[in-house]
């Protein structure tokens, strides 16, 4: 699995990539705070943490490369 995709969990061996692990995390999240409270009420539906998590990767590589950083699997 290629981290600069997405995120990935494995829970129980099995592999969970991308809005499927967003789904997976939300959850397993405790909700004692106001934020965790949202993220599992935003994401613990799989529909939306499918069509979220594009666009919140894409948020992600926009920042990296605003703060320079290289794709994980880039060598040098």
């Amino acid at each position: 699995v290629n981290l600069d995709e997405g995120m990935v969990i494995i829970i129980n061996n099995e592999i969970h990539h991308g809005g499927e692990a967003m789904n997976m995390i939300a959850l397993l999240t405790s909700k004692n705070t106001l934020f965790n409270k949202l993220c599992y009420f935003v994401f613990s539906k799989p529909i939306i943490s499918k069509y979220a998590y594009p666009m919140l990767r894409g948020f992600r590589n926009i920042t990296l490369r605003l703060l320079g950083k290289k794709p994980i699997h880039t060598k040098g």
